[in-house]
């Protein structure tokens, strides 16, 4: 077998038996030709593919279409550009691929053979959607990377069923079979990968949307909008994008992996193969397909199908048509040109049958062959004439257009949890920086807070940073007339997993470390049964500061700890030293009691 040479004049290359005048493609971008074949019943046979059109083959079952198009000329393109494959069946030469940049077989093979593969992942859509996510302000916060937010890796996965969202069962006599996971319920994320929201969607929830959904929640996204976009115009916009591929049939597996290559950057010169893609598609999606088809020949590509549906045929630039008939009585190009060549050359051989011309060997020369195809082509066509077919063009799609934000700068424009609703981000989401759930206590968070915003001196708490809970003074300047205090003066660091860091900020002598340690005796966690730790350093410490102050720390696990005379005593203690209260002068414990009670009555009136 030969491969290389030139493949240009159509006039001298097209083997044309029945027909003086030789058909001419729509496009001069030259031929791909493949001669000689022999494999299984073809006799010999000169395939000629004008490239930049979409080209369709027919004919019966078991004329040899398959044998042409996949056993001989698809296998011997795959070892050429890809050293894969069978080996080809027999040919002659192959020539005009100089012209051909890459081959893709677009088939009816599943895109996966378990839950871990989907529409999402095999278009390549899921690795944007992840970096989206991971480029949130909680996200960020939390240090979630786009892996996060894998149902493929650990750390953001639910870890029982592996992030399948199902759980294989091995039967003894039956087919293994796939059940909902009993921990996530089919969710494939731990609840801390879900607390993570764009415009009120989860990662879960996205794979749960139907491919329309997901494309109008990512309009503003074009990295994300051109494949959604795509996945619509081929009409799969009522696929999920994370149904398991092995639910998917043939024609939509065939579809996904069409919406995936068109939805790559255009290249052009690429020869796409399908093989019988309108099966049990409705005519609806049938035009869907046909718009995507051209869309790719629009884009310098060639397309090659072989196909039986006439609607499809009557559309293609160029058909091939094999027989006449199956097995032996085939393997022959009984007609190929333009649809309305082959319905002219098809009414040749009907008129050559009226007028008793001998046709009873189909190679004898100025004889035409019988096509099938072109009989009934001609019906479609005097019911419908051909039409331009309207064409999709994701590169429009993948465009910037006003109002569209990059992946990475999506999170500039969504609002921070902790900006929307801080209290409940600090108390509630309660996320360490690794992403872990918090375990300490949220009641100390709401005590102490509601505690300090009973003194005059003292703000309202600030909820609106991402990992700090902030009670400052109302103002003033430190030893000023009126002796009140100045800046922050409670730190809460929210975002620690074992324990709430407090971080008290006050006049230097105010106290000492042992007196600290005396009122809230804090064991180091290493120490405490219940946790899973070995730290082993101090939960309550004293550092002096440049400047007039000093710092107390305390990082309390439990209420139990500090709820106690000693803690509160030493909260007041450190309050009155902030805020330059004279101790002497202060009410009575049982006086700020009462107090304290009664504005606690107001507040909730």
């Amino acid at each position: 077998m030969d491969e290389g040479g030139s493949c240009t004049e159509a006039s001298s290359l097209i083997h044309n038996p029945y027909s003086a005048a030789k058909p001419r493609p729509p496009h001069d971008a030259g031929w791909l030709c493949l001669t000689d074949a022999t494999h299984h019943n073809l006799k010999s046979v000169d395939l000629h593919i004008p490239l930049g059109t979409l080209t369709g083959v027919s004919g019966p079952s078991g004329s040899g279409k398959s044998s042409l198009i996949e056993d001989t000329l698809a296998a011997a393109l795959m070892k050429r550009f890809h050293r894969v494959g069978e080996n080809p069946g027999p040919y002659g030469t192959l020539r005009g691929v100089e012209n051909v940049d890459k081959v893709i077989a677009v088939d009816q093979q599943p895109i996966g053979a378990t839950p871990a593969s989907n529409p999402a992942t095999y278009t390549g859509v899921f690795d944007a959607i992840r970096d989206l996510y991971a480029n949130l302000p909680d996200a960020k916060a939390r240090g979630f990377k786009p892996g996060r937010f894998s149902f493929n890796r650990p750390g953001g996965r639910c870890e029982l069923c592996e992030g399948n969202g199902q759980k294989l069962i091995e039967m003894h006599f039956l087919p293994d079979v796939w059940v909902e996971c009993e921990a996530c319920r089919g969710r494939r994320y731990n609840a801390e990968t879900l607390s993570v929201l764009y415009n009120g969607a989860t990662i879960a929830d996205v794979l749960e949307m139907s491919v329309g959904k997901a494309a109008e929640l990512f309009a503003a996204v074009p990295k994300i909008r051109a494949v959604l976009k795509t996945l619509c115009a081929i009409g799969l916009d009522y696929l999920t994008l994370g149904q398991a591929a092995n639910t998917l049939s043939g024609g939509e597996a065939q579809r996904v992996k069409l919406a995936a290559e068109l939805a790559k950057p255009a290249t052009g010169r690429t020869l796409y193969l399908l093989d019988e893609p309108t099966t049990g598609l409705h005519f609806d999606d049938i035009q869907k397909l046909l718009k995507v088809l051209q869309s790719l020949v629009e884009k310098g590509n060639t397309v090659v199908v072989t196909e039986h549906n006439t609607d499809v045929l009557k559309c293609c630039d160029w058909l091939i048509d094999v027989g006449p008939e199956a097995g032996r009585g085939g393997g022959l190009i009984v007609a190929e040109g333009t649809p309305e060549d082959v319905v002219a050359q098809a009414e040749s051989y009907l008129a050559a049958i009226k007028a008793e011309e001998p046709v009873h060997d189909p190679r004898l020369p100025g004889v035409p062959l019988r096509s099938h195809t072109g009989e009934h082509l001609a019906e479609v066509l005097e019911a419908a004439p051909r039409e331009d077919v309207e064409t999709f063009d994701a590169d429009a799609e993948r465009e910037k257009a006003a109002g569209d934000i990059d992946v990475d700068e999506v999170g500039k424009l969504v609002d921070s949890p902790w900006k929307r609703d801080g209290r409940k981000w600090h108390l509630e989401q309660r996320l360490s920086h690794r992403g872990k759930p918090c375990q300490w206590d949220r009641r100390i968070l709401e005590r102490l807070t509601e505690r300090l915003e009973e003194r005059s001196g003292l703000k309202k708490t600030k909820w609106n940073h991402p990992s700090t809970v902030e009670v400052a003074a109302k103002g003033g300047k430190k030893n000023g007339s009126n002796g009140s205090a100045a800046g922050w003066f409670l730190h809460a660091h929210s975002q620690v997993e074992h324990s709430v860091r407090l971080v008290f900020r006050v006049p230097k002598k105010t106290v000492t470390e042992q007196e600290v340690r005396q009122a809230v005796p804090l064991r180091p966690l290493c120490e405490l049964a219940e946790v899973d730790s070995g730290d082993e350093s101090p939960r309550v410490w004293t550092k002096p500061l440049r400047g007039p102050h000093m710092e107390v720390t305390l990082k309390p696990r439990t209420l139990e700890e500090v709820d106690t005379e000693g803690f509160w005593s030493l909260v007041d203690r450190l309050t009155d030293a902030f805020l330059g209260v004279d101790a002497s002068k202060k009410p009575s414990a049982k006086e700020q009691a009462a107090e304290w009670v009664k504005a606690k009555a107001k507040r909730k009136t």
